[in-house]
This record gives C-alpha cells, structure tokens and sequence, in this order.
C-alpha cells in the first residue's frame, strides 16, 4: 500500500472514532439523566406518600432503572468498539509510519544516485574539456610561433634578484617558459 492509502485507512478509523465517541457521550448523557431522575423520584417519596402514589412512582423507577441499565449496556459496547477501533488505528498508523520511512529512504537513495550521476558527469565532461584542450593546444597559434606552457609576467626591477632564477627552476622541471628578456 502507499502512503496515501495508509493515511486515508488513519483518517478513516480516525472518524469512526469520532462517531463512535459522540455516540457513547450521548449514551451515557441519557444515564446521568435517567438516574437523575430516578433519585429525584426516589427522594420524593416520603412516609407520607400514599401507597398507590408510592407503587406508581416505583414502577416508573423501575422502568427507568431498565432503560438505565440498556443505556449503560450501549455505553459498554460503543466503549469496546472505540477501544477495538484504537488499536486498528494504532496498528494502521504503525504502518503508515513504516511506509513513511520506506518512502523517505527510497527518497534519500534515489537523491544520492542522482547526485553520483551529475558527479560523474561533470567529471566526464571535466575529463573532456581538458583532453580537448590538450588535443587542441597549437591550434590557435601560427606554425611559427613555439608553444609554450606559461608566460612570466613581471616587474623590470624583480629581474634580476628573482624573475630569472624562478624561470630557470620552472626550466629545469620541464616546463616551457616565455618571459621578456
């Protein structure tokens, strides 16, 4: 499955809950008004109730200590589903996080081969720039001039006391050198 999918399964069982939830706050706000009910009746009755009065408003207790009991019932059973809807839930968002991690990883890897490949291009092309320059090194003077690999660019007073030594060292290394003279 996807992402995608794992989060629409979240969301899902997310508002299963919810309505599960507003169903059992309705259900047990029907207890608390039931039993209510039931003591305020309960404290009505006194010793000077008549019996009929005391057998009537006890046979609506009971009908309402019935329909109590059914309320607390339904609350019982919406809490076991809610409770069996929060571990899915947990379970479904344990996966998305795992397909998350997968996705990012897959992500981060397919990042560094793309980054390895512009390297290895630019490297390439590196590589070919300066085998082309190379290649072309005389192609840009005329068949009298001499190549040379560097020119020496400097002061008339440092001449002497350093210009001509530094030229003579690069000599000595192989390198070709134009200076003036």
């Amino acid at each position: 499955m996807s992402v995608e999918q794992y989060q629409r399964n979240v969301n899902s069982l997310d508002k299963e809950i919810a309505s599960l939830e507003k169903k059992k706050a309705e259900a047990d706000k029907k207890c608390a008004e039931l039993q209510k009910k039931i003591n305020s009746t309960q404290k009505s009755i006194t010793s000077r109730t008549s019996a009929s009065m005391t057998a009537s408003k006890m046979k609506q207790i009971a009908a309402w200590q019935s329909d109590y009991a059914k309320k607390v019932s339904e609350s019982a059973d919406i809490g076991k589903k809610i409770s069996d809807k929060r571990i899915k839930r947990n379970d479904a968002y344990t996966r998305l996080q795992k397909e998350q991690q997968a996705e990012q990883k897959k992500q981060s890897e397919t990042l560094k081969r793309m980054q390895q490949s512009y390297e290895n291009r630019i490297n390439e092309l590196s590589s070919q720039a300066v085998q082309g320059l190379r290649t072309n090194k005389g192609n840009f003077s005329n068949e009298n001039e001499e190549d040379y690999d560097v020119f020496v660019s400097h002061a008339w007073e440092d001449k002497k006391e350093f210009v001509d030594e530094f030229v003579q060292a690069l000599r000595d290394c192989g390198i070709r050198v134009w200076y003036d003279t």
